[in-house]
């Protein structure tokens, strides 16, 4: 896929020089008719038949270099079809990354935009990438079994039974409920 992608670019760069020198190659052509027309009326007849068909050489060998040019332009406009057997293959590869990018997080993407390697397979069976991930899973399972601190109670926050500015209905009902 990126060498048809590094392909493309290729022929458009190929494509736009052609053009390019085609152009010029035209000018070219055209100033050297228009100063034949200018040199043959300056000369005499005798210069003319020299010059003209030294003129006449040139333009035969810019013909020859256009067409040659213009051969190469078709050449490289010729595209590759593609068969069913790359796109299931491709299919299967989309697969694959899916999967892939479904099992990674922010933190995985940065490590693995830091990782050398042409796709994200390559990247992710590299020995750095796989040392990140044991190295990750190791600190997720010591977190997950630390202790947490435990709460001291219901009614830790705000009022409790012994707090003074309790009311007696409120102290009633606190006391109900943590009788139950």
């Amino acid at each position: 896929m990126e060498k048809e992608k590094n392909e493309d670019i290729e022929t458009s760069e190929n494509n736009e020089e052609l053009e390019e020198t085609q152009d010029k190659l035209e000018e070219e052509s055209n100033e050297e008719l228009e100063e034949e027309t200018e040199d043959d009326e300056s000369k005499d007849d005798s210069d003319d038949s020299k010059e003209s068909s030294e003129l006449d050489k040139q333009v035969q060998e810019l013909k020859e270099k256009n067409k040659q040019l213009y051969a190469r332009l078709k050449k490289s406009e010729v595209k590759p079809k593609k068969t069913n057997e790359t796109n299931d293959t491709d299919e299967e590869r989309l697969f694959k990354l899916a999967k892939l990018a479904n099992n990674l997080d922010e933190d995985d993407f940065e490590v693995l935009k830091s990782i050398n390697g042409s796709s994200l397979e390559e990247k992710v069976a590299s020995p750095l990438f796989k040392a990140y991930k044991s190295d990750k899973a190791r600190k997720e399972r010591s977190e997950a079994s630390s202790l947490k601190p435990s709460s001291t109670g219901k009614y830790s926050r705000g009022k409790g039974l012994n707090d003074p500015n309790l009311s007696d209905d409120e102290h009633r009902k606190m006391w109900e409920k943590s009788t139950r």
